[in-house]
């Protein structure tokens, strides 16, 4: 739950931004720090593996499809059609093998997959399939209270979900398993919280073990926006999709989402669609879709050009 896995759609791969922006930070949250060592030439990787194996029992490796993107340049002049403008495709890579590595012996790997049967490959080998080691190192303690990183994590979570609608969980057999662990967190930490928010957690994770899952975003969205401490008359906006923006409101919200954090910017640049007609938020959007957060640029996408920033599924 607090690496968000269970938000993820039963279908969706696994992309290097996820582990980047999703699971890593959640597990910082319980006091172990994550990081990709890429395997090459270049770096220490074989030192790294073998430094791990002898205070952890297995260390993880995996295969991107791609090297991480960097964000894309932007244009010198913005074009006038800035909101349906074709934006260049950014495909993120997926991770397409993960296995765990128990031991090495000279240039011998072993190796097992979800716990399956051991298996060997050689260093030579190896360093062709796979491209990353994941090392995990504790840090001592949660690098903040529970609920603090809680909040954290539901931050996270509507965030993703504002971001990439079609990756999340959904409705039916296939997302069962994952929809109902979600729900169970939710109501206990709900249950926890005495206040309002603990309320909305409670009623985000009855409206999930329902199948409602854009009602329990709504829900997830509006226990969490007192956290991100937005104007209340942001809030507000934010909570009222349909809600035609006053002029006060535009320039406010234009100001955050340049100037705000990736959390809270990508939750408005989704908002921002609605008055995509008005020329200075359509070039807001524009903008954001060469921020340096993948969150942002892909919910600065307008829905029907999103190719999205994602991987080919």
């Amino acid at each position: 739950a607090m690496t968000s896995a269970n938000l993820l759609h039963v279908h969706a791969p696994l992309r290097g931004n996820d582990l980047l922006l999703l699971v890593f930070p959640g597990l910082i949250s319980l006091g172990v720090k994550a990081e990709l060592v890429q395997v090459s030439a270049e770096s220490r990787w074989k030192a790294t593996l073998r430094d791990r194996l002898r205070v952890t029992p297995g260390v993880a490796a995996l295969r991107l499809s791609a090297l991480l993107p960097e964000p894309p340049d932007p244009p010198e002049a913005p074009p006038r059609n800035a909101y349906t403008h074709v934006f260049p495709e950014v495909i993120e890579p997926v991770v397409e093998d993960l296995i765990t590595i128990t031991a090495v012996e000279e240039s011998l790997f072993y190796f097992h997959r979800d716990r399956g049967e051991t298996e060997t490959i050689r260093e030579m080998d190896f360093s062709r399939c796979f491209t990353h080691l994941v090392r995990l190192q504790r840090t001592g303690e949660r690098n903040a209270p529970l609920q603090e990183n809680v909040r954290d994590v539901l931050s996270r979570t509507i965030a993703y979900a504002v971001a990439y609608p079609d990756r999340i969980i959904r409705g039916g057999e296939a997302d069962s398993v994952s929809r109902i662990a979600l729900s169970a967190f939710l109501k206990e930490r709900g249950t926890r919280d005495r206040s309002r928010t603990g309320k909305l957690l409670r009623k985000a994770g009855a409206a999930l073990e329902s199948e409602d899952i854009s009602g329990a975003i709504v829900l997830l969205t509006e226990a969490v926006l007192p956290e991100l401490q937005l104007p209340t008359s942001v809030e507000d906006v934010l909570l009222q999709a349909e809600k035609r923006l006053t002029p006060v409101e535009r320039r406010e919200m234009q100001y955050l989402a340049r100037a705000g954090l990736p959390i809270p910017r990508t939750l408005i640049a989704r908002r921002l669609h609605s008055e995509s007609k008005n020329p200075d938020i359509a070039q807001t959007l524009y903008q954001m879709r060469y921020d340096s957060c993948a969150w942002v640029r892909a919910a600065a996408l307008p829905p029907n050009l999103c190719f999205p920033i994602a991987a080919k599924e």
